[in-house]
């Protein structure tokens, strides 16, 4: 409904009418004007009408200047009776619409030569009327009113629309102007043809232009006698709707599109109080934020580094690839040299030596960044660098865009188009590294650069034809996430057609066609992660046979660890096609960081620092002034040594591993490690204040960081603690022994063993080979050396293979072994097989042949033993400095403005819970319940069986249960009334709740089906309840938990968490992974985790071991139980070996309080951060309620379901208590009107 004047007997009515409705004076149609359209208007030839407002109406004509060429123009007419009796001046606002028309890009154009200030207007039931004409530009548009009541609007249409809708604002205050009557009738969208589109715009092929400018004037009638509203609250309804068009269709926009719908909702909101209320805002600022928001900042490298903690992106894959020189350390660019040479190579080494940090150090995002003061003050010294460096790098993480799915049982599958992903990936991040250099520098990049990409993958990609009509750098960005999308989901209409040697090129060769600074650069596809971690060995064959092939336009370099460029690529009788020398290269990372650390004591002890110095840089809570060696101090590794052989007992052996020489040597590559333990050392040491900190503060971090690594560990596999036990008893055996010795004069120093060379020679070398790469994939050893350092006979019939192999130092630190790197131990024969078969024995194996003295024998002879004293201790102890001041510490500012939760809280349903008087007056259409096998499931179906429901729709198990108890407690409903189907069919029955009041009993459904229920009763009703039946008690049960907790007394939670591994949780593994959501396209983009820990922890770990998340949040029970405590246990130990984990601490039974939190964490990761947002259902029936509650309201990125093997019927739970309705309502103004609203 509208305000509308009767066209033949004007009045100051402004109430809302239909158009249908009958003017009750001369009993007209408000809407007669535009049925019954006159046949000409001073002899125009009226072709249509268009629409009606208050005062006039406005048609189609056409007429023929020439006799030949018909021209359209827009007449409109107002009835001169309506602007006396409102004392308006027609020629005034024509004068003030042609001089604003002259000024603005976004308002209607006037056609002075169609002007008449009151001629009679026929109309075609008869009616005759005296009206004002005035002749307007034609748009080929349609209004924005008809505009949203279309199916599809495009995310980038939105955001034009919102920027120009907010420009037009501007043009009316610059010509000191209101339009009065802004409403979406009142702005006509125009669709551009293709000579007149936008470029430089979101979307180029639309504008904004207001039309019916009868109010304008140089002041604001808001308030006037119409009631109408300033031209802001117009905008900012307008913004509120384009807003709604992206919330409202949850499945149809992606993370992107919902940052840019809150941001406009937020706007919105900003705009809509009262016109004398408003505040002076900056319509620049709006449109930027619009722009940055919608290109997820497209200048994002403008900002400062600055690290949430010490060990924030120690995985460089999260880390963005502009801040990679701020913390990356290469002495003179040496490696980074090494790798930017033409030609296809694979950059090797352990686990955690940088290898990811070094190829993204390669990523034209790093290199267009200023690497000194010169280029920061000169952009063209950045640019002649570019040239001269002579390649342009693209980067993917293999992980991350091909790890949907990747699991079959315990194996990888198959990779499902690996190279049309890739392909498609990299022209993806090409777009992306060309807006940035065209950020740096525009007039280097062609302007239509994006029209010859599209063209060849055109010819590339299958059913790509739309790419040849591309109309700018995002619209193919969109497509070719559209294909990513298909693929990832198994679809093959979008894949490459041809073989990846052809196309690469091809893509290159393209790219390099972009700007000038590219035409001679090679261009380098840069494929990390590509190992056993997440590929088999079948698809890590098959993408090095296809990719490092050799071109003189580009070039792929992979990283790889150590083990899978020698136990896959180049192990004996490997199907690889590419050869070593012939076709790639190799760089052996980890070879050299292991030099600098352990060849040279002085060299490697400055590497870890400056490593360390880097991160203290962008840590504002790193002490000022000091370096790590001062915070840390030091102790010569032959003195720690000495500490490990002391007479004292394991129990005061407290102050063993400390200073920066330790924190140097238990590096064995693992750099992420190093900065992990100095973290947690840092934070100890910030909490006191004291520096250097304490050796017992130090070596009490080593352990805890041990343990929590070990945990974990044994968590995947026993068999590996028996592993590192082994080896780690072992080596503190043969140094204590050789002290013994020493001081007798047997020997002139210690014996420190921390690796191994081992020799395959005998037996079942096929197993045996196997069992070295389980050991080498699991963290335990590390290859050292690569190729250069493992010998193969490949001629002869049997081959030889010989490795050396380097423990994990961190590892063994519980256990108190050395730290220095001078021994290895030697296997080969029966003697390996059975090491390898026998872990348990492991010590007894290593040693055999050493001598060794026994071990009833060595606690007598170590008393016995007078250990000497070594000078090399300078721990500074007993020079500790206290700091008093605040200025020696950095510290976050104080007055940093908190964010604004609100927003994200006034979007969340209304939740109460239903009185037990009010159960009756509930009236259910559909209920939705478990045919569980816990006694709670049976009760609540009786208690829903009270409510009385229309329908029924249970959800069956493979265990029988109460199955048939609770069917004969609904045995009163016909055949039709009953839906009976499994979890994994349950999609099926979607429609049964359209138009419904449903009640979803959650006691004994399964969370995948508690999340689909709840989001799919919200979105098509906008209400539903939901009811629990909690158990008495739940397995593992309290009384067991307990004495397990009394006994360990919470004082080595890797022991405590162990002996809790054999208690009964009611479910059995392995787990599996279940998308709950269709998968989103991640070539790199980063992504946090909101997840919960509980009793049953094997979920969430499971989750957190198979999938890298940038951030991990956690919320834990803050309750009292032992299953609580165990819970919160668990959580605290185990999530320590993460980096940038994050702990959240409520009441797990609280609806309220789990909403909150998933709210503030979204607002700040999602919405001001723009990472990827995931959730777990790895807690409670409650808390799964409260995501699928949160999924239904805002858009997030996945949701897990992590299902066990085997539930244990018996011991799930015991018994029942309490039973409890809750109703879920839409709040007043949020989301799409609930139609079961009164």
């Amino acid at each position: 409904m509208e305000k509308y004047s009767c066209f033949n007997c004007p009045g100051k009515d402004y109430s809302l009418k239909n158009l249908t409705d009958l003017c009750p004076t001369c009993e007209n149609q408000y809407g007669f004007p535009l049925d019954y359209f006159p046949d000409t208007i001073a002899g125009m030839k009226i072709i249509k009408s268009l629409a009606r407002g208050f005062y006039g109406a406005t048609y189609v004509g056409e007429f023929s200047p020439f006799g030949k060429l018909k021209v359209k123009k827009v007449i409109k007419i107002i009835p001169v009776a309506l602007y006396k009796l409102l004392n308006k001046d027609f020629k005034l606002e024509c004068e003030n619409h042609l001089e604003l028309a002259q000024n603005s890009n976004h308002v209607v154009n006037i056609d002075p030569n169609i002007y008449h200030d009151d001629i009679e207007v026929t109309f075609t039931n008869g009616i005759t009327i005296h009206c004002h004409v005035i002749g307007l530009e034609y748009l080929d548009g349609i209004t924005l009113k008809d505009f949203l009541l279309q199916d599809e609007i495009p995310a980038r249409t939105i955001a034009q629309i919102s920027i120009d809708l907010i420009t037009l604002l501007q043009e009316l205050r610059n010509n000191e102007k209101y339009h009065n009557d802004l409403h979406p009738g009142n702005v006509m969208i125009e669709k551009l043809p293709s000579s007149r589109t936008r470029l430089g715009e979101i979307d180029e092929n639309v504008r904004v232009v207001a039309i019916d400018l009868g109010s304008v004037d140089q002041k604001t009638k808001s308030h006037d006698d119409s009631d109408r509203v300033g031209d802001l609250h117009w905008i900012a309804q307008c913004l509120n709707m384009l807003s709604r068009r992206i919330t409202d269709n949850p499945d149809k926009y992606d993370e992107k599109d919902w940052r840019l719908a809150f941001l406009l909702e937020e706007k919105a909101d900003f705009l809509k109080p009262e016109i004398i209320h408003q505040k002076q805002i900056t319509y620049k600022d709006l449109i930027n934020q619009i722009k940055d928001t919608f290109y997820q900042h497209t200048n994002p490298w403008q900002a400062e580094l600055k690290l949430k903690s010490f060990d924030d992106a120690v995985n460089a894959q999260s880390l963005s690839p502009w801040f990679i020189s701020s913390l990356f350390v290469d002495k003179d660019d040496t490696w980074t040299s090494s790798i930017s040479i033409k030609g296809p190579q694979v950059i090797a080494g352990m686990r955690g030596c940088g290898k990811t940090m070094l190829l993204r150090a390669l990523e034209f995002h790093a290199r267009l960044m200023p690497q000194n003061t010169e280029e920061t003050n000169d952009s063209t010294k950045v640019i002649n660098r570019l040239k001269s460096e002579g390649y342009i790098g693209l980067y993917v993480s293999c992980v991350k865009l091909l790890d949907f799915n990747a699991l079959d049982g315990n194996e990888y599958k198959e990779i499902f188009e690996p190279y049309s992903k890739l392909l498609i990936g990299y022209a993806i991040q090409s777009v992306h590294v060309i807006r940035h250099l065209r950020d740096l520098k525009g007039d280097t990049v062609r302007k239509d650069y994006f029209v010859h990409i599209a063209s060849v993958l055109s010819h590339l990609i299958s059913n790509s034809a739309e790419l040849n009509d591309v109309t700018s750098d995002y619209d193919l960005e969109t497509k070719l996430k559209k294909y990513l999308n298909s693929l990832n989901d198994g679809q093959t209409e979008y894949k490459v057609t041809i073989h990846p040697k052809i196309a690469f090129p091809q893509l290159a060769e393209a790219i390099r066609k972009a700007s000038e600074i590219f035409a001679n650069s090679n261009i380098f596809f840069l494929l990390d992660d590509v190992s056993t971690r997440y590929l088999n060995d079948g698809n890590i064959i098959k993408l090095v046979s296809e990719l490092l092939f050799q071109d003189e336009t580009c070039a792929f370099k992979f990283t790889t660890e150590a083990q899978t460029l020698e136990m896959v690529i180049m192990a004996p009788g490997s199907q690889s096609q590419a050869k070593i020398g012939r076709d790639y290269s190799i760089f052996d990372l980890g070879a050299e960081v292991n030099k600098i650390i352990h060849e040279d004591h002085h060299e490697g002890q400055a590497f870890i620092e400056n490593i360390l110095l880097k991160r203290a840089r962008y840590f504002p809570l790193h002490p000022k002034n000091l370096t790590p060696s001062e915070i840390l101090g030091d102790a010569s590794l032959i003195s720690v040594a000495e500490d490990i052989v002391r007479e004292a007992k394991a129990s005061e052996k407290k102050g063993i591993y400390h200073g920066i020489s330790a924190l140097t040597a238990v590096c064995v590559g693992d750099l992420g490690d190093v900065i992990a333990l100095y973290e947690l050392i840092l934070r100890k040491g910030i909490e006191a204040k004291k520096f250097p900190i304490d050796a017992k503060t130090q070596n009490a971090c080593y352990l805890e960081l041990c343990n929590s690594r070990l945990y974990d560990l044994n968590r995947r596999d026993t068999r590996y603690l028996d592993f590192v036990e082994g080896f780690a008893n072992a080596s503190h055996h043969l140094l204590v022994q050789s002290a013994i010795r020493k001081a007798k004069g047997e020997v002139e120093r210690f014996r420190q063993y921390t690796s191994i060379f081992i020799n395959i020679t005998h037996g079942d070398t096929e197993n045996q080979y196997r069992q070295v790469r389980q050991l080498i994939d699991a963290g335990i050893f590390n290859l050292q050396g690569g190729p250069e350092a493992s010998r193969t006979n490949r001629q002869g019939l049997k081959p030889q293979q010989q490795f050396k192999l380097i423990f994990r130092k961190l590892y063994g630190v519980s256990k108190h072994m050395g730290l220095s790197s001078a021994d290895r131990f030697e296997i080969s024969g029966p003697a390996l097989e059975e090491w390898l078969n026998n872990p348990k024995k492991g010590k007894e194996i290593l040693i055999k042949n050493l001598n060794p003295i026994a071990d009833d024998q060595m606690d007598e002879l170590i008393r016995e033993t007078a250990l000497p004293e070594e000078p090399g201790k300078t721990d500074g102890s007993d020079n500790q400095q206290l700091f008093l001041f605040g200025s020696d510490l950095q510290e976050e500012p104080v007055n940093k403005v908190l964010p604004d939760y609100e927003f994200t809280f006034s979007k969340l349903p209304a939740i109460a819970e239903v009185d037990n008087s009010a159960y009756f007056e509930l009236k259910i259409d559909v209920a939705i319940i478990g045919l569980g096998f816990e006694e709670a499931t049976l009760q609540a179906a009786k208690k829903v069986k009270l409510l009385q429901p229309e329908k029924v729709i249970f959800i069956k198990f493979s265990e029988e249960g109460y199955s048939g108890e609770i069917m004969e407690e609904f045995s009163y409903l016909c055949d039709d009334q009953k839906v009976i189907t499994e979890s994994n069919t349950f999609k099926d029955h979607l429609a049964l709740l359209e138009g419904k009041m449903v009640l979803i009993d959650i006691t004994g459904l399964p969370k995948a089906v508690i999340f689909d229920a709840i989001k799919n009763s919200y979105l098509k009703n906008g209400r539903f309840c939901f009811s629990l039946m909690n158990p008495a008690q739940e397995y593992p049960l309290d009384e067991e938990v307990q004495p397990i907790l009394d006994v360990n007394n919470m004082n080595d939670s890797s022991i405590l968490l162990n002996d809790m591994s054999g208690i009964v949780k009611g479910e059995t593994g392995p787990y599996a992974l279940i998308n709950l959501l269709p998968h989103y396209t991640n070539i790199s983009d980063p992504r946090v985790l909101f997840s919960f820990a509980s009793a049953k922890h094997e979920r969430l770990y499971t989750l957190i071991a198979e999938r890298d998340y940038e951030k991990i949040n956690v919320v834990v029970s803050n309750g009292d139980t032992a299953r609580e405590k165990l819970s919160r246990i668990s959580a605290e130990f185990s999530l320590r070996q993460f980096n940038s984990a994050v702990i959240h601490y409520t009441n797990q039974n609280n609806l309220d309080e789990t909403l909150t939190q998933l709210a503030k964490d979204y607002y700040a990761y999602f919405i001001l951060n723009n990472l990827h947002f995931e959730i777990a259902l790895t807690g409670s029936k409650i808390q799964s309620a409260a995501v699928a509650i949160f999924s239904s309201v805002f858009k997030i990125s996945q949701c897990w379901y992590v299902r066990p093997a085997s539930w244990d019927t018996k011991r799930f739970s015991i018994g029942y208590s309490d039973f409890k309705i809750f109703a879920v309502t839409q709040k007043n103004g949020t989301s799409k009107p609930n139609p079961l609203n009164n």
